[in-house]
């Protein structure tokens, strides 16, 4: 079971590292990681757990996820949410939706275990392609800066298409001897006979090291009871500007209406009229629906904090 009632929520996402700091290249993500391999040049870097930290608090948000488990419940379509993070040399993308759980490989629905345990893995073998979807506790570092998820589903990898490749055979620009390239080699690589630095050309890494597409991840995300106490602050906050707002406008209808009181020529009339109307189609409308939508999920996310909390 997932959704509201069990307060376990899945969310399917899909991560991209718009340039690589060394080439420029797009960077397919397979896994939520501190250090990340681009596939083009082959250079290893660092994602700032910064980056990690604002891209997942979005997705760890109650009112998001309740918000769109319950429209997916009553048969509305949810699309996918597109967020961009930016870092000192790169920027980070991610799509996300919440979802049922899914097989990572083909999206048909899986069944997981009614409970995942804490630090603990867990496999489940999908009954339409079978894919293993593996579930494992998140790194020590990740849960530092996503204490809500407990598991980050995966397909089992596949062994790299480039892994049987066959060897390839490339004059050194130098001393023109033959170089025999394997995918192990170094996209620097050095002549073993004049000893010169070879780059190898695109079509050659491209060969070995195909272009990787950014893998699904399936999030097990467990909000604990401060976190739908936050949201219901949040609300709280919401509707405070909201009777702000709405006060605006009473204020400016009251002034349309001394206007028109003091006025008795209907040119007078006019401007109180337009200052009434302008009050009331812009502020206090507007704030009362505020109020009375942020009253609605304070009391929804009081007693959600107050269920899961004794569960």
């Amino acid at each position: 079971m997932s959704g509201i009632e069990s307060n376990v929520f899945f969310v399917r996402a899909k991560a991209i590292l718009k340039s690589c700091p060394e080439c420029g290249n797009p960077v397919a993500l397979s896994d939520i990681a501190e250090t990340v391999e681009c596939s083009s040049c082959g250079s290893s870097f660092g994602v700032e757990g910064k980056m990690w930290e604002e891209a997942l608090g979005l997705l760890h948000n109650p009112t998001l996820l309740v918000s769109a488990t319950e429209k997916a419940s009553q048969g509305k379509t949810v699309p996918p949410s597109h967020r961009t993070v930016k870092g000192t040399r790169f920027s980070l993308e991610i799509d996300h939706e919440c979802t049922a759980p899914q097989c990572t490989a083909c999206g048909k629905p899986i069944e997981l275990p009614a409970s995942a345990p804490g630090g603990q893995l867990f496999e489940v073998r999908c009954a339409s392609c079978g894919s293993r979807n593996v579930y494992s506790p998140p790194a020590p570092w990740l849960a530092a800066v996503s204490p809500s998820l407990t598991h980050v589903g995966r397909a089992q990898a596949e062994a790299a298409a480039s892994a049987g490749a066959a060897p390839v055979v490339m004059t050194c620009p130098n001393c023109r001897a033959n170089l025999t390239l394997t995918p192990d080699s170094k996209r620097l690589t050095r002549c073993e006979y004049c000893g010169a630095s070879v780059h190898l050309p695109e079509e050659i890494w491209k060969e070995f090291h195909p272009a990787r597409k950014a893998s699904a991840l399936i999030l097990r995300i467990v909000p604990g009871p401060e976190a739908f106490r936050s949201a219901a602050k949040a609300g709280c906050v919401i509707g405070v500007l909201g009777v702000g707002w709405s006060a605006i406008g009473a204020g400016m209808g009251y002034g349309g209406l001394s206007m028109i009181l003091s006025q008795r020529q209907s040119e007078g009339w006019v401007g109180g009229i337009i200052m009434m109307c302008v009050g009331t189609l812009l502020f206090v409308i507007p704030g009362a629906l505020m109020v009375f939508s942020t009253l609605d999920d304070y009391v929804k996310f009081r007693k959600l904090a107050a269920r899961f909390e004794k569960a």
